[in-house]
């Protein structure tokens, strides 16, 4: 499934293009990296994606029911924050999703647990800290 579409996508600075018909796609399961010299546009270009700037030119689409989440290069964070938590707030609904599935998991695993079990108690692996963030980063 398409989940990204870019389509000559140009952005000027003054007289001169820093993106000059940028064209790709994505799909579900793609990954990607943005490499280049300071100031060939790829800052630019994931601001354009997540719809914090506009191209001079050409298209963005981003697939119904995609959800975007950017960090900012240089981020201002509120006081007291890490950067683990200012990026788990770009990663805010897949946390939330993640703890529901988890949260139906514990349910059934204990609704299935067999009677003669009374005080059923979840075991050290199903709130491994971990392995959430690494589900997460991967």
């Amino acid at each position: 499934m398409q989940v990204l579409h870019v389509e000559g996508i140009r952005k000027y600075f003054g007289p001169n293009p820093v993106l000059d018909g940028v064209t790709f796609d994505l799909y579900a399961g793609d990954r990607a990296g943005l490499v280049g010299p300071n100031g060939s546009g790829k800052t630019t270009l994931l601001k354009i994606i997540a719809g914090l700037e506009s191209p001079d030119g050409g298209e963005c689409q981003i697939t119904t029911g995609i959800r975007l989440g950017y960090l900012e290069q240089h981020a201002e964070f509120l006081p007291g924050r890490t950067v683990w938590e200012e990026a788990q707030s770009a990663l805010q609904h897949l946390l939330e999703l993640q703890h529901e599935a988890e949260r139906r998991r514990l349910f059934w695993r204990r609704s299935s647990a067999p009677t003669s079990v009374p005080d059923w108690q979840p075991d050290s692996t199903d709130f491994n800290k971990n392995s959430t963030a690494s589900t997460l980063i991967t």
